[in-house]
């Protein structure tokens, strides 16, 4: 599992391994605004994507996904967002 923990508890969770150019690409938006964020290690060698819980956070499988909060939003080419925000 790879941190990037700024300013305390990290509201920002990116699941996804960076050898993924996307994953990437989530990694860098975060660091260029600020954000605090951790990041999980998931797909390619690292599985994860295909149990039961990763699949309810994004049904297609794929990274990045990112946790906000309590919300999930998929990164992926749907843009949805799902769960209760708080």
């Amino acid at each position: 599992m790879a941190t990037d923990v700024r300013r305390g508890q990290a509201p920002l969770q990116i699941w996804g391994r960076l050898t993924s150019i996307n994953v990437r690409k989530v990694v860098w938006c975060a660091q260029e605004l600020g954000l605090a964020f951790q990041r999980t290690d998931a797909g390619g060698p690292f599985g994860v994507v295909q149990t039961p819980e990763y699949r309810a956070l994004n049904p297609n499988a794929l990274v990045p996904t990112i946790e906000v909060d309590d919300a999930d939003v998929d990164a992926g080419t749907g843009g949805r967002a799902s769960g209760n925000r708080t």
